[in-house]
């Protein structure tokens, strides 16, 4: 176990007002969406989806199919930074550097 993990969950809990053992059960997920299509976006927690520009019609069946809160930034912190809100938004020859952030539904978890 790293040394420093459960003073990290410590502080965490304090600046969100939340109790130590709710910290641990939050998830996150990142990954590479070209290397992570095989599957359902099932599991618990939230998503943060990279490099997803090549794969990007798969990935929006994935999200849609998900039922997540979808977010993407393409290229961001470029000058043509743009921000999609929602997977039928997000458009299919999305570029490169998009980063997809998908939150779990409320309730679930």
């Amino acid at each position: 176990q790293n040394p420093g993990q459960g003073l990290g969950k410590q502080r965490l809990a304090a600046a969100r007002g939340a109790h130590e053992q709710d910290v641990a059960l939050l998830k996150l997920h990142i990954l590479p969406a070209v290397h992570r299509l095989d599957s359902a976006l099932d599991l618990p927690g939230n998503y943060v989806l990279m490099k997803s520009g090549r794969k990007m019609q798969e990935v929006k069946k994935r999200l849609l199919e998900s039922g997540r809160d979808v977010v993407m930034v393409e290229n961001c912190g470029m000058e043509n930074e743009h921000i999609y809100r929602g997977a039928d938004a997000i458009p299919d020859d999305a570029g490169y550097y998009s980063l997809i952030i998908a939150k779990e539904p409320k309730g679930k978890g």
